[in-house]
């Protein structure tokens, strides 16, 4: 799966048509066709946006959101909901976020041009491939030990309520997907059953016609 996100600038503010003429613009670039889609944990319009490109069997999504309605503090770059983070944080052992510049980060509120971020830079894939910065030491040994264990004390991550957001709609998509799972599995039983009654109605007019 491949996430792309729209960002506004410093001075914009979410306007969901020009929101809707960037996707537009990228699509175009592309050369890929698209159409809305509901992420599973932000169903308002005015709040967040998001389409799903068609392209073979991959994922490939890109989506806006306001950060003034449900944003985060981007790791103390901004001034906006500072609350303190009470969950341990697994989003560096799933995902990987590559910024404009080819700089690995292991989450999106963690910007390889802000220098209180620079820390955490992963690797760049102008450099290295996106696997061996995914399993290398700096990944696998300094970030996910310490998010891994609930180091709440952890700066930029410590006023980040993004994990359990995070959390929140994977859990949501799982229990979508199990729901359609469910569907799929009692629709199939319904077939089953009723090629099987037709079946038993064949064999048992059979039956009749040759006791005759």
């Amino acid at each position: 799966m491949l996430a792309i996100q729209c960002y506004l600038n410093e001075e914009e503010t979410f306007d969901i048509e020009k929101i809707k003429g960037t996707v537009a613009k990228t699509a175009k670039k592309l050369d890929l066709s698209y159409e809305e889609s509901s992420h599973p944990h932000k169903n308002n319009v005015n709040q967040w946006y998001q389409v799903s490109f068609n392209y073979q069997d991959m994922k490939l999504y890109m989506y806006a959101r306001d950060f003034r309605l449900n944003g985060c503090s981007r790791g103390g770059v901004l001034n906006i909901r500072r609350e303190i983070r009470h969950a341990p944080c697994f989003v560096p052992f799933t995902d990987i976020y590559i910024d404009y510049n080819g700089n690995v980060m292991p989450c999106c509120n963690l910007r390889s041009d802000v220098p209180e971020h620079s820390d955490f830079i992963l690797g760049n894939v102008n450099k290295a491939s996106v696997l061996e910065i995914f399993n290398g030491e700096k990944s696998r040994l300094k970030l996910r030990e310490i998010l891994g264990k609930n180091n709440i004390e952890l700066y930029p991550c410590n006023e980040c309520t993004f994990a359990m957001e995070h959390q929140a709609s994977a859990r949501n998509a799982d229990i979508a997907e199990i729901k359609t799972l469910k569907a799929e599995r009692d629709a199939h039983a319904a077939e089953v059953q009723r090629l099987l009654h037709r079946r038993s109605k064949r064999l048992l007019y059979r039956f009749k016609s040759l006791m005759d």
